[in-house]
């Protein structure tokens, strides 16, 4: 007996699978249970919709404990997010919608602000950035999301995107050159 396996090559083989598959799913719940939340608001933004967020997050949970070997050489967490885009891309053919997410880039700008005048100032800049961003196409949206709303580096948008790092460095200022001169441009008509 060689390494705890008996002369039997393959119970060897199904053992250190076995052990392998075991710290794969003990990897994966803590990726589950520390990023849930984040792959949550992801999805959300994306679908619009509560019910089919939840869907997807499950299908999400489902694939990603069904396929350890490719999990196991990616990052889990970038794995997650790429299992999850996959199923909202599959969600939009499905139903042939081409909807945005008009939430994307809202943030908390009302916090500590005391003026009116300043509050409608700033909410009509927020309006101008999310019309903005809900118009980019959906690559450059998708780039823009995980960037500013999930705070990825680029090399992690480029995993979860499976795209080579220029791809996605390239989306990410071809996204906020677009998006800069959309909001010029409108403010330019106003």
């Amino acid at each position: 007996m060689e390494n705890g396996c008996d002369n039997n090559k393959h119970n060897c083989k199904e053992s250190l699978t076995q052990k392998q598959r075991a710290d794969y799913i003990n990897a994966a719940t803590e990726v589950i249970e520390k990023y849930k939340d984040s792959i949550f608001r992801f999805i959300l933004l994306q679908v619009e919709n509560y019910d089919v967020t939840e869907d997807i997050l499950q299908e999400t949970v489902l694939k990603f404990f069904e396929n350890p070997v490719n999990a196991i050489d990616q990052g889990l967490r970038n794995r997650v997010f790429a299992i999850a885009r996959n199923l909202i891309i599959s969600y939009y053919r499905r139903i042939h919608l081409q909807k945005r997410a008009e939430d994307s880039l809202k943030a908390n700008i009302y916090e500590d602000c005391d003026d009116p005048a300043e509050l409608v100032q700033q909410t009509e800049i927020e309006t101008r950035i999310i019309q903005g961003v809900s118009k980019l196409p959906q690559k450059q949206h998708e780039v823009i999301l995980l960037r500013y709303y999930d705070f990825m580096s680029i090399v992690e948008i480029a995993e979860v995107l499976g795209v080579p790092y220029d791809t996605a460095r390239n989306r990410l200022r071809r996204a906020k050159e677009k998006l800069e001169l959309m909001l010029t441009e409108r403010e330019n008509n106003l």
